[in-house]
């Protein structure tokens, strides 16, 4: 099975704080050797790139449904965002708990669709676990030792 990394690239829109919208170029990475995790790019134009990770399921389920609402990273379905040239959209709520700020990115749906598709056929929903070379991740705790950084 191949196992290279995924990237796909997209024209979003950042939602501005006065309710407009920006475009925004965006990337979302997947790296077989971390199955669970994807990874988002944002490019603001007037500023240093954005880099978020967050869970692949979050982005799966949240084209059919708010997926983990409340949390860091928040993502739902946009029915109130008129369709964009290609289609509907995807809208990622993405909160800073540590300094309060907040962003809302659109990426079109048909996007974010055939990213999946490309993370799945590198690894199935549900075989993330197999992917992980599990050795050295046992070794460095056992390492560190069992009463360091183990809560009772």
């Amino acid at each position: 099975m191949d196992t290279a990394t995924v990237r796909y690239s997209a024209m979003g829109r950042l939602v501005t704080n006065a309710g407009g919208e920006v475009p925004v170029s965006c990337a979302l990475t997947y790296d077989p050797t971390d199955p669970w995790a994807v990874t988002l790019v944002l490019w603001p134009h007037s500023s240093d790139p954005v880099v978020w990770q967050f869970a692949r399921e979050l982005l799966a389920d949240g084209r059919r449904e708010i997926a983990n609402p409340g949390g860091s990273v928040t993502v739902s379905p946009a029915p109130d965002v008129p369709p964009g040239v290609w289609g509907p959209w995807i809208r990622i709520d993405l909160a800073n708990p540590c300094d309060g700020r907040h962003a809302v990115v659109l990426i079109p749906l048909h996007a974010v669709i055939a990213f999946l598709i490309r993370t799945y056929q590198q690894v199935s929903a549900g075989d993330e676990a197999r992917r992980i070379d599990w050795d050295p991740v046992l070794r460095a705790w056992l390492d560190r030792g069992f009463d360091e950084g183990w809560a009772a």
